[in-house]
């Protein structure tokens, strides 16, 4: 009877919580599907709208990104813009993904003759975006003034005709697999005679193909205008084909025409470094980008443990005037600058990684390959310079691979080897201090060469004994 009892409180239990759990599934929503009566097109014209997640909850303005054939293409092209955003790879942006019923008719420009098309109304649907759904997109959201304009196939050749027929209308363009070839190439000489007749035209155009490529030589002279202001890059994707290259041809279209937005791990500048690169992108952009925080504490970060006061101290001060903190991470960066300055390592990371490399006369017994389960360290001789490289393997079975940097011989004849953090910050040193081989084998310790005071008894060095193989 108890049992039974017990069993009927259990179920009950069990019935709530699926109950609880159940209340608390949601249906996802990605974007809204509106119609608009167009006075050009004579006709009712279906968009979707999809918003960055931050719209709901700021008042910040933002890009947009149309995109031709929309009802089939606006999932890639959200999900290529919400994956390169929230990498810093490109700013977010609004999604208007235009659909196109009839798109051989929509996207073919008036003098332009392909054997299938009977009706080219190019002119009509560029009146359609440019006169009626931009401003009126621009009314309805908080827009910035770039917009990007994202065709493939013949969405490529109506890209690329939108360019040079009203090119006020999309600053940059990503054109994918467009047919070139039709009509003696009708696209290339369209573009290549506006931009002669255009020389400073400031904008962009990313071209990407799997089979329809641009003639070499037309492209040659398209990019040989980069510097008056015209940007042109290609992207290949020979691994696809021309229907399934819309989805990476967009990922990768949007990061090269976004690539100065782009979060660099690899570089550390100076303040006045960023300002000026930020100072390019407002002029190419069309609106004022600020230095955004999180490149402000990566400055201040990476100037802090490379143990670089001068260079660390005007990102500390403007990240107190910006946001009225000096928190970077976990740190008072205040503290640790003037703690710092008073009391400076006696050997910052400029000062180890401008001692000359050893010569490969200086380190022969060490040359070869070494290692254990862990490591396996190669050093080697190349055109009379030291070369190394490094694989750690990880208990899952991963293999990580880098390339030494620097190669330093000691007073007391060991050898050590470092390469740069593999993340912030950059400034550190992964060093691998290795003593003089004997009997075939040798015994190192691996430390973390970075300034920064919470780090100090987290480093300790680890130790290892490696074979010659």
């Amino acid at each position: 009877m108890q049992g039974s009892k017990f069993t009927k409180v259990v179920l009950s239990f069990l019935l709530c919580l699926s109950y609880q759990v159940a209340a608390q599934v949601q249906d996802l929503s990605i974007g809204k599907v509106y119609t608009y009566s167009s006075e050009k097109l004579k006709e009712q014209r279906e968009y979707r709208v999809l918003l960055p997640e931050s719209y709901k909850t700021g008042d910040q303005h933002y890009p947009v990104i149309y995109v031709l054939d929309g009802a089939s293409y606006y999932l890639s092209a959200y999900s290529a813009v919400v994956a390169l955003a929230g990498q810093s790879n490109m700013p977010e942006s609004i999604v208007v993904a235009v659909s196109n019923p009839d798109r051989t008719s929509d996207m073919t420009p008036p003098d332009m003759r392909i054997p299938s098309v009977q009706q080219a109304n190019a002119d009509k649907f560029l009146g359609f975006l440019a006169d009626e759904l931009i401003p009126y997109i621009d009314k309805s959201y908080r827009t910035r003034p770039l917009r990007v304009l994202i065709g493939h196939s013949h969405g490529g050749i109506f890209s690329l005709y939108a360019l040079s027929a009203r090119p006020e209308t999309f600053g940059w363009h990503i054109a994918l697999d467009a047919p070139m070839h039709l009509d003696k190439h009708y696209l290339e000489k369209g573009v290549e005679n506006f931009i002669k007749q255009n020389p400073k035209h400031a904008g962009r155009l990313v071209v990407g193909w799997s089979r329809y490529e641009w003639s070499s030589e037309r492209w040659m002279k398209l990019e040989e205008r980069a510097d008056r202001g015209f940007k042109a890059w290609q992207i290949d994707l020979p691994e696809e084909t021309h229907s399934s290259m819309y989805h990476m041809g967009m990922y990768k279209g949007l990061k090269r025409l976004f690539a100065d937005h782009e979060y660099r791990h690899d570089q550390v500048l100076t303040l006045a470094e960023l300002d000026k690169r930020y100072q390019a992108m407002n002029k190419e952009y069309g609106y004022e980008i600020p230095v955004p925080l999180w490149a402000l504490r990566y400055g201040a970060l990476e100037h802090l443990t490379s143990a670089n006061p001068t260079e660390a101290r005007p990102f500390v001060e403007r990240l107190i005037q910006d946001t009225g903190s000096p928190m970077v991470l976990d740190d008072n960066a205040l503290e640790w600058l003037e703690k710092l300055e008073k009391d400076p390592p006696t050997e910052t990371r400029e000062d180890y990684i401008t001692k000359p490399d050893a010569s490969p006369s200086e380190i022969k017994d060490y040359l070869g390959i070494w290692k254990n389960d862990k490591y396996r360290v190669e050093i080697y001789e190349e055109e009379g310079v030291v070369n190394g490289k490094l694989e750690q393997a990880f208990p899952g079975g991963e293999t990580m691979k880098v390339a030494f940097t620097k190669f330093v011989k000691t007073k007391d004849g060991s050898l050590e080897l470092s390469h740069s953090n593999g993340m912030p910050p950059l400034s550190g040193l992964l060093v691998y201090r290795l003593s003089v081989p004997k009997n075939g084998s040798l015994s190192g310790e691996r430390t973390f060469k970075v300034y920064w005071p919470r780090m100090e008894g987290r480093s300790m060095p680890e130790r290892f004994v490696l074979s010659k193989e």
